[in-house]
């Protein structure tokens, strides 16, 4: 159990380490200046996608790993809940892509927005909940 949550720890590192190497193949795509999302309207959009969806399952996958191993059951069950929305929520950036002009939102970008608003409110919850434990 202990090698499988390890590895799969690997997996948000492993989708920005992929996102990085994306941009820095991409012309023109400045790591300081634009979002990783954009990336899914450039030349390797589909590398992105594919970045975004199988970044998305292995960190689902993380969130089951950790819902089951030891630990504090309030807190590693909430940890599990949280690692495992911002799985899907990586998912759902995959399938729905950013808006580039943001005068002009699409109901895409809207979905990718809000799906990555929720994720962020998920993860400041886990860190309010862990804290507690403490």
């Amino acid at each position: 159990m202990r090698r499988y949550l390890f590895v799969l720890c690997l997996a948000p590192i492993g989708f920005l380490f992929v996102a990085v190497v994306i941009g820095a193949a991409t012309a023109g795509h400045s790591a300081l200046h634009d979002w990783i999302s954009s990336l899914a309207w450039t030349s390797s959009k589909d590398w992105q996608t594919a970045n975004f969806l199988v970044g998305g399952v292995l960190v689902i996958a993380l969130g089951f790993t950790v819902g089951r191993s030891r630990g504090d059951l309030p807190a590693r069950a909430h940890s599990a809940w949280a690692i495992g929305v911002v799985g899907v929520v990586m998912v759902l950036c995959g399938l729905f892509k950013a808006d580039l002009n943001h005068d002009h939102t699409t109901t895409h970008g809207a979905i990718h927005a809000l799906s990555f608003a929720v994720a962020v409110l998920v993860v400041w919850s886990a860190q309010f909940r862990l804290a507690r434990t403490e």
